[in-house]
């Protein structure tokens, strides 16, 4: 068993998305996520037991640094599930092969087998994943809510 394996084996006991998994000579960096969102005590955990793998230093007597960590919101979605937990909120769709409207902004309003569905001021807007090039979360801040003070 290689070390991608074995790291696919340990990932695969704490229920998560594999996004990536990038192994060079001195950086093994993962890409993970689940359903409910992760957060930064499942990442150490995860990282620590990695981390204390004997497997590692076979391969890298040198050390190696490893970087477990989520997608950043400036990352499109790439699993149905990323769709599904963010249901209620702003996204931005670009589709494929269109020229005008692109991207498309609105509320996430729901998430079937094989589209979503989008809604804005001109009503609802059904896409189907295959039409879709990417989608982010649309993010907003509201700057007179922010104290600097």
């Amino acid at each position: 068993m290689d070390i991608k394996d074995t790291l696919i084996k340990i990932l695969s006991n704490h229920d998560v998305h594999i996004f990536d998994i990038i192994i060079k000579k001195t950086l093994i960096k993962i890409i993970i996520d689940t359903n409910e969102g992760i957060n930064i005590k499942m990442l150490t955990k995860i990282s620590k037991e990695i981390n204390n793998l004997e497997a590692l230093e076979l391969y890298y007597q040198n050390g190696i640094k490893v970087e477990v960590s989520s997608p950043g919101l400036e990352e499109p979605f790439k699993k149905r599930f990323q769709y599904t937990r963010n249901i209620n909120k702003n996204i931005k769709v670009y589709l494929k092969n269109v020229e005008t409207s692109n991207p498309f902004i609105g509320i996430l309003s729901n998430v079937n087998d094989n589209s979503i569905i989008i809604k804005n001021k001109n009503g609802f807007h059904e896409f189907s994943f295959d039409k879709i090039e990417k989608s982010f979360l649309k993010i907003e801040i509201n700057w007179q809510e922010i104290y600097l003070g």
